[in-house]
């Protein structure tokens, strides 16, 4: 599950966070990290039907724009790291 969270771990107003659900279990959140998050607000994620790309938007008060990248290497890092 991905979603945008404002917290103290943050790099901006809002960052997007994962949680990996391990037989009904869900992890602690992860903040996606730097190369998704930035200063500004990073919120409405989506993942392709085949979970190659991450979508969202990021932007400010007055404007934004609607981001895309290759999720896969970030996934699955980021479940390694919260396997281990």
């Amino acid at each position: 599950m991905i979603y945008d969270f404002k917290g103290d771990s943050g790099f901006g107003k809002a960052d997007l966070y994962i949680s990996f659900n391990n037989e009904g279990n869900w992890s602690e959140p992860i903040n996606l990290g730097p190369k998704v998050n930035t200063g500004k607000t990073e919120m409405c994620a989506s993942v392709s039907p085949d979970g190659k790309y991450l979508f969202f938007h990021r932007g400010n008060e007055d404007s934004g724009d609607i981001y895309w990248i290759d999720f896969r290497p970030i996934k699955t890092q980021l479940l390694e790291e919260t396997l281990n």
